[in-house]
């Protein structure tokens, strides 16, 4: 077992960076682990005075991994998730604006919202301090210039003030101007006086789409230019570090080991998360959140399933066939992850897993020259049984129709009462509470969200136009009547996922209105008279 002092250290390693502050709190390490804050405290002047960890001025004094352990330097750029990947070329423009002759260049950083601009400019105060550019007691302000936006006259008080602003009251620090985009050209004018009459200050500003800041005189103040690429172009690999980090964050948070299942992982690689890690996080935190509630009165392990999370979440599955041979590589079949605030264990389930049964044996397919076509018709076998295994999660805690009312809006269990009327009778098909329930759940939660349409896996969509035109087209004349009691435009892949309702299931035999006797008899005598007279 690991002492007192190595734990507190790992923790600092694996939360630290990532508060929004920069740093923890004694209390908050304390509380996580349940530790005395004075033990707490003390260990903390320890690892402190070794150089393995730094204290920030101020109050609340925060604490984060040193930037030297022995004679070893830690760059403190290390923290970043893509470090020596997809944010390599950005870090090394941060480290050259900062280390630049004389005068560390005044630096721009454009990334849309949630890639990380705040946490680079503040790294790149502590790549300052740490190179002793600056002091260690050196300001770092930071400024969110939306604040400011069509109020002129505050932001000059508040920021240019010659008595108290913000701006002209900072020397020899950094100043960070968040959403520069905000700032009205006088405002911005007033900014470059500031920058063209005093000297000692680094400036960094930054914005989402560098087209925002069309003006030459004021581009030319700030030479280090810094793109930082979206979630979406940037490797598997990174978002799984993400999402581990964030995980163990909230174990950490909530002081319960959390259980994720491979399913659940693969759909927070894989759904479109526009707003970036700020919206990953918030996801993993409301899923978590939900989880919670749900089993606080137990001591034990929570298990996080996939309903816990908002419904854009869920869609991740279906993004799969993109993705499966990353995935495979990321995530092993059949195995469930374990978080607990310090480490991450990733333990073997119990049983056969179909889903790497089929894998093995499409990868087997294609070494013995099936074409992609057929192998696609393989994986449409794990489509369908991710799809069951979503709607067996959504009613798991629905068992009757009353639970179900409480739950759902009476007009959406009429149409989809009437809606499975219809396909029992169109499909001669019989179909159970569950799909019923499950059906309710969704639609509710896609009327509740009220999202944009996206664009769905193409060949998701042939194979369901495909192999279940009759279904489709149903499904479709379900959307129609939801949009128009609803007042929304239910996108394709809502109609593809209602489809799936009525076609991954079960099918009863047809109904023939006709008695099936089955004699069973042994020696040909007796049970061929019975049948015989049957018949005739």
């Amino acid at each position: 077992m690991k002492p007192n002092k190595e734990k507190v250290y790992d923790f600092i390693k694996l939360h630290g960076a990532n508060d929004k502050n920069g740093g923890v709190s004694t209390t908050y390490i304390a509380d996580a682990l349940n530790m005395q804050r004075t033990n707490v405290s003390s260990i903390l002047n320890q690892l402190v005075e070794e150089g393995r960890v730094d204290k920030s001025n101020g109050r609340p004094v925060l604490y984060r991994v040193g930037t030297s352990t022995g004679k070893n330097k830690v760059d403190c750029f290390s923290e970043l998730a893509g470090y020596e990947g997809s944010l390599n070329h950005v870090v090394q423009l941060a480290k050259a604006a900062v280390l630049y002759p004389e005068h560390s260049l005044n630096s721009i950083i454009v990334g849309a919202r949630g890639t990380g601009k705040n946490q680079l400019a503040r790294l790149m105060y502590q790549f300052s301090v740490d190179q002793e550019i600056l002091s260690a007691s050196a300001p770092y302000v930071q400024i969110n210039c939306r604040e400011y936006a069509n109020d002129e006259y505050r932001a000059m008080m508040e920021l240019f003030d010659k008595a108290e602003g913000l701006v002209t009251g900072t020397q020899n620090g950094i100043l960070y101007f968040d959403n520069v985009q905000y700032l009205s050209s006088k405002l911005r004018k007033q900014l470059l006086k500031q920058i063209k009459e005093t000297k000692g200050n680094v400036y960094i500003v930054s914005c989402t789409d560098k087209n925002q800041l069309n003006d030459e005189e004021f581009l030319a103040e700030f030479p280090m230019m810094m793109e930082l690429p979206s979630l979406v172009d940037r490797p598997l690999t990174e978002r799984m570090e993400m999402v581990k980090l964030l995980l163990s964050m909230e174990a950490a948070r909530i002081k319960r080991t959390l259980v994720v299942k491979e399913d659940l992982m693969r759909c927070l690689l894989l759904y479109e998360c526009d707003a970036n890690y700020h919206q990953l996080k918030g996801d993993i935190k409301i899923g978590c959140a939900n989880a919670y509630v749900r089993e606080y009165k137990s001591n034990d392990e929570i298990q996080l399933y996939v309903s816990d999370f908002e419904h854009h979440v869920r869609k991740g599955f279906l993004r799969y066939r993109m993705y499966r041979k990353e995935i495979a590589e990321l995530i092993p079949s059949d195995y469930s992850y374990s978080f607990d605030g310090k480490t991450v264990s990733v333990n073997e389930n119990v049983g056969n897993n179909l889903y790497e049964q089929l894998n093995k044996k499409a990868l087997l397919l294609n070494d013995n020259g099936l074409d992609e076509d057929e192998i696609n018709l393989l994986l449409s076998a794990e489509v369908e049984r991710s799809f069951q295994q979503y709607q067996k999660e959504l009613v798991r805690d629905v068992t009757n129709k009353e639970q179900l009312s409480i739950l759902v809006d009476e007009k959406i269990i009429e149409l989809v009462e009437e809606f499975l009327q219809k396909a029992e009778s169109k499909l001669d098909r019989r179909y159970s509470s569950s799909v019923f329930y499950g059906l309710c759940l969704h639609i509710k939660a896609v009327v509740n969200h009220r999202e944009e349409p996206k664009k769905l896996d193409k060949n998701q969509i042939t194979d369901i136009l495909s192999n279940y035109k009759k279904e489709y087209l149903l499904s479709a004349e379900l959307a129609e009547k939801i949009g128009k009691e609803y007042g929304i435009e239910i996108p394709l892949d809502e109609i593809i996922l209602i489809t799936m309702f009525i076609c991954f299931q079960s099918e009863a035999a047809p109904q023939s209105g006709k008695p099936v006797v089955l004699f069973a008899f042994y020696g040909e005598g007796v049970a061929t008279a019975i049948v015989k007279t049957i018949v005739s």
